[in-house]
């Protein structure tokens, strides 16, 4: 994957060593997962330095100090704990409420022994359990969590409004803007790192998918044994090249090279089939790098390749490349300690205009196999040999 050694990357990665097995098998859980574990750790870290700032500012006889420390370092050890019961439980959306519910709870609790919420500096905080909740669960349960809130901010103004409901005042006059300037920063960086995680997550999630695409759409066109591209793709792909060739003025030609293996079934039935199989890799990396950059090859299934190559423009082109083929697929290999060699049979054949692929591919079929009967190495197809477009 690109970029997955970027620090967001192992950031995102280390992450899963909190999340039980069960939650990474879905994509979109395990997405969310991440996304509510990097909240949690992120929201401890701001809870647990919050407490420490009180700590340094305010005497420890203050109301203030005994209050807002002891309630953000609960807040800190409570996210800690949900950490701890997601990698032993699972349950994510459990989990996810309960996290929810704790920010509604400290909220909620904060502004009733604050003076309510016309005068509670943390009345702000109100906002930021829906959001949470928008980012975290489905829309069932992110609808009843923005209800919740909405009504219980409603419920309270009209206490206080209304009724006249006198709220606890337990916080110290003299560090209300101490008090309010904290309940801003700390709703600000809640919803702040609540945006910047997801959106985090997101990208990451985004990048995992497309690699997961990408690799997907390479095993489906290529040969999973041999690295090359597979029947399918190479069809498609000479399909491409001769549509263009129809359409273009130049006097290169497109020609197809159908190659058979001599004597793989005797490695197979001698050596065994790991043999086998290593051989034909062997042969594929020496085929493939022997390529010009117009050139595909492909694996058409046992052992059976082709080649097409769209820029040849004389005979002799033919021959060099036919004879630089069998040479490399006649140079022994070595598999572990025993000699392995094999020969090859290469049928050869020229689109002309007009031509369909599915000829194109039976003259270079026929070729082949006169090839291999006839023991010649090569052979260019019969019925092109007088009529061919290159000299």
């Amino acid at each position: 994957m690109n970029g997955e050694n970027s620090p967001l990357s192992k950031f995102v990665n280390r992450l899963d060593a909190l999340i039980p097995e069960e939650l990474l098998a879905d994509s979109d859980t395990h997405y969310r997962a991440r996304t509510l574990v990097g909240m949690l750790i992120s929201y401890s870290v701001i809870a647990s330095m919050i407490a420490i700032i009180l700590i340094a500012t305010i005497p420890f006889d203050s109301y203030l100090f005994k209050l807002g420390a002891g309630l953000t370092l609960l807040v800190a050890f409570t996210f800690v704990v949900i950490l701890y019961f997601i990698k032993r439980c699972g349950k994510l959306i459990l989990h996810t409420n309960i996290t929810v519910a704790t920010f509604y709870a400290i909220v909620v609790f904060s502004v009733w022994i604050a003076g309510g919420p016309i005068t509670s500096p943390s009345t702000i905080l109100m906002s930021v359990p829906p959001i949470l909740a928008l980012c975290l669960l489905d829309r069932k349960y992110s609808i009843a969590w923005c209800l919740l809130c909405a009504s219980t901010l409603i419920a309270l103004l009209v206490l206080e409004v209304y009724f006249q409901y006198s709220f606890l005042s337990m916080m110290d006059s003299e560090y209300q803007n101490i008090t309010r300037s904290l309940s801003l920063v700390a709703g600000f960086t809640a919803i702040v790192v609540m945006a910047l995680i997801n959106d985090s997550m997101s990208r990451h999630y985004k990048s995992e998918r497309d690699a997961q695409h990408r690799y997907i759409e390479h095993m489906a066109n290529h040969d999973a044994l041999t690295g090359l591209v597979n029947r399918s793709k190479f069809d498609h792909e000479l399909e491409t090249l001769m549509q263009e060739y129809d359409r273009r003025c130049n006097p290169a030609a497109i020609v197809l090279f159908y190659i058979d293996l001599n004597g793989f079934k005797r490695v197979n039935d001698q050596y065994g089939h790991a043999a086998g199989d290593h051989l034909l890799q062997v042969l594929s990396q020496r085929l493939a790098g022997n390529l010009r950059d117009s050139d595909i090859i492909g694996r058409l299934g046992g052992d059976e390749f082709a080649l097409v190559s769209p820029t040849i423009r004389h005979k002799s082109d033919i021959t060099t490349i036919c004879n630089k083929l069998l040479e490399l697929l006649k140079t022994p290999v070595d598999f572990r300690g025993q000699i392995l060699q094999v020969s090859g049979s290469i049928g050869v054949a020229t689109a002309e205009l007009g031509i369909a692929p599915d000829q194109l591919k039976h003259f270079a079929d026929e070729a082949m196999y006169h090839a291999k009967r006839e023991k010649l190495g090569w052979h260019y197809a019969e019925r092109q040999a007088t009529a061919s477009s290159i000299a």
